[in-house]
């Protein structure tokens, strides 16, 4: 009986540690997308900011 139940405690300690490494795996990926997120949103924003430094040029031309 007490070895049935110390296999059942190792079973579980082995269940954890692969469920810490799992979640440090998406930890780690969660931060790559989270990196990617903030570059498309740089990139997005210097587009936003030449579109309106195109538009203030043409208005400046054409008025």
């Amino acid at each position: 009986m007490k070895k049935v139940e110390t296999k059942r405690l190792q079973l579980l300690y082995a269940e954890i540690l692969l469920e810490k490494e799992v979640m440090q795996h998406f930890k780690k990926e969660s931060k790559k997308t989270d990196d990617l997120n903030n570059s498309i949103e740089q990139k997005l924003l210097k587009i936003k900011v030449s579109i309106f430094n195109i538009d203030f040029s043409l208005s400046e031309i054409f008025n």
